[in-house]
């Protein structure tokens, strides 16, 4: 993390202990006080995640058409899809487009490949889109 990023990272803590004097003055205990401010810190974490999600989402859905992951064929993008996903700091909710494959009749999603190179990646983990269990991989984000 370089110094740019810490110095906006102390202009909000000093902002955010200003908005939370109130909370912050009633812990009671070193944990007490930790349990707020990490709670603080995850809704930032989780904020920051989702803006970068929809962020690449709508670079993805700039791709009028993506190339099918199993039979590389291209396919016309969909309407968004809403996605809720489950991080570790909480529930991260964001838009996406999906493509659907005619000749596979199967949708899918573009990966990071496909947004930040400007290539038409695809995200699967194999070229069946299956793990080596037979499970199916979630494209990348």
């Amino acid at each position: 993390m370089d110094a740019r990023v810490r110095a906006m990272i102390r202009t909000m803590v000093t902002e955010l202990a200003e908005t939370c004097a109130r909370e912050l003055a009633a812990a009671g205990t070193l944990v007490d006080l930790e349990e707020l401010t990490v709670a603080i810190g995850d809704e930032v974490a989780r904020q920051l995640c989702e803006k970068e999600l929809q962020n690449r989402a709508e670079r993805a859905s700039q791709l009028e058409e993506c190339e099918c992951p199993v039979c590389h064929r291209m396919c016309l993008r969909k309407e968004l899809e809403p996605a809720v996903l489950q991080g570790v700091r909480g529930e991260i909710v964001f838009s996406h487009p999906g493509y659907f494959c005619r000749h596979c009749r199967r949708s899918f999603f573009p990966s990071t490949g496909a947004i930040g190179a400007g290539s038409a990646g695809h995200g699967d983990a194999g070229i069946d889109g299956e793990d080596d269990l037979g499970g199916e991989q979630p494209g990348e984000l």
